[in-house]
């Protein structure tokens, strides 16, 4: 990665922390010193958003299906509309994508006692290996990962799995998004993409966001799709919301931050037309975190059209996360 490019994407994080209206978490006063802020207000659109809560169980023990037959593989395509030279090509969603199942179904794993917790804390090793999800057939995988006090969360295009935080970590369950979201009206005939999980220490809940849409080239619809875990383990019945955007829409590339009150999502839109597309700016989703964690519904915001310090449209940010363990700052 460039250095002027990181620079950009650290320019644009710290700028958040400014704007009042998103009430993001501002950075530590140690990286504070070397970085310049723009001023209040860098955004294009703002938008009031609800979204309903969905309910999944988390798989069974020992659960680990096979991707669908026919799942598509997303290569890398060539476009024709300028972009950031630092972009990635969308995903071709060509091929056929197997419709949403029913659940996974299966007992849901029971949450980790405090004696457990502490024989896992005991038993947890620094240095500790062990093999992860393997090859899915998307590309590029996009691997991520969280560990909570007893439980590692792995995501990878375009699938979550849940493991122990031992030496080495054992697999508990792995399972495609495809066959574990919830099958509705909104999310049928989704392709899953861009998987990002994150383990919030302010209310010790994993939180994931993945990308789904009917198509990667010109869609219908697309989602931001949130999940909550039930408690620090990722055992029990995860929440889910999922916040929509206008057909021909894409919000790639997603990111997940927190602070103590809200979880912040951001994602690069990208407008379709007859197969081309061209890049609208960084959005950010504040999402207030109660109705996640109490799973009920949610008024969230969305700010479209992040700009940088020279007003030229900000690309893909990562936004701050602060839990418990860092001091407000005046």
């Amino acid at each position: 990665m460039r250095l002027s490019s990181l620079l950009r994407k650290i320019t644009v994080c710290s700028a958040l922390a400014l704007l009042p209206a998103l009430t993001i978490v501002p950075i530590r006063p140690a990286q504070a010193a070397d970085l310049t802020y723009v001023e209040a207000g860098s955004y294009l659109t703002e938008e009031d958003l609800t979204a309903s809560p969905d309910t999944m169980a988390s798989p069974a023990l020992g659960t680990d299906p096979a991707d669908p037959p026919g799942a598509d593989v997303p290569l890398l395509t060539p476009v024709d509309l300028s972009l950031p030279d630092e972009a990635p090509d969308t995903p071709d969603a060509s091929g056929v994508h197997d419709l949403l199942p029913d659940d996974a179904g299966g007992t849901e794993g029971a949450d980790a006692s405090s004696s457990q917790m502490a024989a896992a804390a005991t038993s947890t090793v620094i240095g500790a290996s062990g093999n992860g999800i393997g090859y899915t057939g998307y590309e590029p995988p996009d691997p991520t990962i969280a560990a909570g006090p007893t439980r590692l969360v792995l995501a990878v295009n375009a699938r979550l799995a849940s493991y122990t935080k031992t030496d080495p970590p054992s697999k508990e369950w792995s399972i495609p998004f495809s066959k574990w979201v919830p099958s509705k009206a909104w999310s049928a005939g989704l392709i899953y993409t861009d998987p990002w999980v994150v383990y919030d220490t302010a209310d010790d809940r994993f939180f994931f966001v993945v990308l789904g849409a009917d198509s990667f080239k010109d869609p219908t619809k697309s989602y931001l799709i949130v999940g909550t875990s039930p408690s620090s383990s990722s055992n029990g019945t995860w929440c889910v919301h999922h916040f929509g955007f206008q057909s021909g829409m894409l919000p790639d590339y997603p990111k997940l931050g927190y602070n103590a009150d809200r979880l912040y999502v951001t994602a690069n839109r990208y407008q379709f037309q007859n197969g081309k597309r061209a890049f609208l700016g960084a959005s950010l989703i504040t999402i207030p975190k109660n109705p996640l964690l109490s799973c009920n519904n949610v008024s969230a915001k969305r700010f479209s059209g992040l700009t940088n310090l020279d007003g030229s449209l900000a690309f893909s940010i990562q936004p701050p996360t602060r839990g418990r363990s860092v001091p407000e700052r005046n």
